[in-house]
């Protein structure tokens, strides 16, 4: 604990130089207080932050185990990083007894870097994806703990006084700058979590279901339910079997599946095909199904998937292959065009009405909309009546 005046007389410099890890540690609680609320900008606004090639922020951050209570983890992360950047300027700030604020702040960042961890385990184990800002926010926080525990050297230093407070102030200002021109960016930006809407716009009803397309459900729909998937992305694996179990509750409404294998998932592509390579056999969903179960990752497990089904590994020249592989294909095409970089991406589509991309979990509140439901044979019975 800091003794008395004397301990200032080698001014603020010599100051500056006692706290060096604290003040680190300020510099990245506000990074990590950027990363963490750019991410809750995009929940809010319902939009999507740029994320490398495979697209794979937009798959965690809206996967259910992303979510506390609810509340995205994202959220969590900017009161932890307020707090966190609070008691380290506290302590940086004051001659505290015991240093009870960086006691605090060690804690917190302990827990910090456990969530991060935990949160990072749960996106390659269980999602199958990565996000690099959440990687971001925990690299951070393993800094934030690393210097919380370089700065317990420092409790013979002196206090910063009210400069700090200024610095804070600076620090802020450059953090919220920053948030506001993300946030305009995303605000103004033509990308949602889903897609690009112009492009959704001007794609007919013909190109989003093909007449191969495989589909089930109500044979003659008011309203269809086109879902890009990826046969080894674990949010798929648990939306298509309960949008196929819904679909009797639902008549009037047709389920289509079209392939966005994620590039930076291993042997993806390969899985589509092999499924659309049985489809002609009936045993398309079978294929899907048993993928979801198995994730096939390796070239062993592709073959093993066809040869279960009784069709022929997707590296085969045969003809069935061939057309299977021109399908997927064209599938990717398309979803590269409406800007889908991640997967479940689901479009409602009926005559008449915009085509337009709806969260996943809204799926059935969006088709009771009185705009749609009015299109589904029960409303249009009672309509008569």
């Amino acid at each position: 604990m800091y003794s008395g005046p004397s301990r200032w007389s080698g001014g603020y410099k010599q100051a500056v130089g006692g706290r060096k890890f604290g003040l680190i540690n300020l510099a990245l609680g506000f990074v990590g207080l950027f990363i963490a609320g750019s991410l809750s900008l995009q929940h809010g606004l319902n939009a999507r932050l740029p994320c490398g090639p495979d697209g794979g922020c937009g798959e965690v951050t809206n996967h259910p185990l992303s979510y506390v209570f609810g509340i995205p983890i994202a959220n969590y992360g900017v009161v932890g990083y307020l707090a966190l950047i609070g008691l380290t300027t506290l302590d940086l700030a004051y001659a505290l007894p015991v240093r009870w604020a960086w006691r605090l702040g060690y804690v917190g960042s302990v827990f910090g870097v456990g969530a991060s961890v935990a949160l990072t385990l749960i996106s390659v184990l269980r999602i199958h994806a990565l996000c690099l800002w959440c990687i971001g926010s925990a690299i951070t926080m393993c800094l934030m703990l690393g210097m919380f525990a370089l700065s317990s050297c420092e409790a013979a230093a002196p206090p910063l006084g009210r400069r700090v407070w200024g610095l804070a102030g600076v620090l802020g200002l450059l953090a919220v700058g920053g948030l506001g021109l993300v946030g305009q960016q995303l605000a103004g930006a033509p990308m949602n979590v889903e897609g690009s809407r112009t492009a959704l716009a001007a794609t007919s009803n013909e190109l989003l279901i093909p007449s191969d397309a495989q589909q089930l459900g109500d044979p003659a729909p008011g309203v269809w339910v086109v879902v890009f998937g990826d046969l080894t992305c674990g949010s798929c694996a648990r939306l298509l079997p309960e949008l196929r179990s819904a679909l009797r509750l639902h008549p009037g409404v047709r389920l289509v599946f079209r392939h966005h294998p994620i590039r930076q998932h291993p042997f993806s592509k390969e899985a589509s095909i092999v499924a659309e390579t049985a489809a002609p056999a009936g045993r398309f969903w079978d294929v899907v199904y048993r993928a979801f179960d198995t994730g096939p990752h390796t070239r062993e497990d592709i073959e093993e998937l066809a040869t279960r089904f009784g069709v022929r590994a997707p590296w085969d020249h045969s003809p069935a292959v061939r057309g299977a592989t021109s399908r997927v294909e064209r599938d990717v095409t398309l979803s590269d065009r409406l800007g889908i970089v991640s997967t479940p991406t689901v479009i409602l589509v009926a005559n008449g009405i915009a085509s337009r991309f709806v969260q996943p979990d809204l799926v059935w509140p969006t088709v009771a909309l009185p705009e749609y439901a009015r299109l589904l044979p029960s409303v249009a019975k009672s309509a008569r009546r």
